[in-house]
């Protein structure tokens, strides 16, 4: 059985990104996520997940090369972001409410 105290502190780190961008719907925020998990995302575990978050956290969604544990105080222009999300929907041929 996996260890059910992997949970809290996972949903603690995806509550934190979130909270940075509250007017994505929960499908837009795993789908910006889910663009940088190599594989199906049916497999991938937590731990690839959290260190997605993370970087998420410190870059904005952008290139995720670098560091993991850069800054905390790395905000983005909600209009920046909800052009990324629209760009990255045309580029992948996605209808309004799919995301």
């Amino acid at each position: 059985m996996r260890d059910k105290n992997r949970i809290k502190p996972f949903l603690q780190k995806l509550e934190e990104l979130w909270l940075q961008y509250p007017d994505l719907r929960f499908g837009q925020l795993f789908n910006l996520l889910h663009r940088n998990i190599s594989g199906d995302p049916f497999y991938t575990e937590e731990t690839e997940w959290e260190l997605v978050i993370n970087k998420s956290i410190c870059n904005k969604f952008g290139d995720l090369e670098g560091d993991v544990g850069c800054c905390v105080d790395c905000s983005i222009e909600r209009n920046d972001l909800f052009k990324r999300c629209w760009e990255y929907s045309r580029s992948k041929n996605v209808k309004k409410g799919e995301i």
